[in-house]
């Protein structure tokens, strides 16, 4: 196997654990397993005490994990939000509109668009 093979193989598999739902909730549960470990040692290491700047560093790359998981998490929610507009609108379609009804609809849309007068702003006298 060649490392291009590999490499193009490890590009997908991220690629797919970002664009997936199941990839995505596997990633944040991963990565929410490692914040808390991550806390807990933070939280009881006295070297980390002693020293601010790898202190900062520390809680920051924690913080910056936190993000990242929001974020995945924002996408998950925006993503399932989409697929149930999507189905809404296919099930809609399918149980209440068929080919005679679409196109009375338009043509009674049409109709409508030409007979409407322009719009004039309302006067209150």
């Amino acid at each position: 196997m060649g490392s291009r093979q590999v490499d193009n193989e490890v590009e997908q598999t991220a690629f797919a654990l970002i664009t997936t739902q199941s990839g995505r909730r596997k990633l944040c549960g991963g990565v929410l397993v490692v914040l808390v470990v991550m806390s807990v040692l933070g939280a009881n290491s006295s070297g980390l005490r002693n020293h601010p700047i790898m202190f900062l560093i520390y809680w920051g790359a924690i913080f910056l994990l936190l993000v990242w998981v929001l974020l995945l998490v924002a996408i998950d929610l925006l993503t399932i939000r989409l697929k149930y507009v999507v189905k809404r609108r296919q099930l809609f379609r399918q149980t209440f509109i068929d080919d005679k009804l679409m196109h009375r609809l338009c043509e009674e849309a049409e109709a409508a668009a030409q007979n409407e007068p322009p719009d004039t702003p309302a006067t209150n006298d």
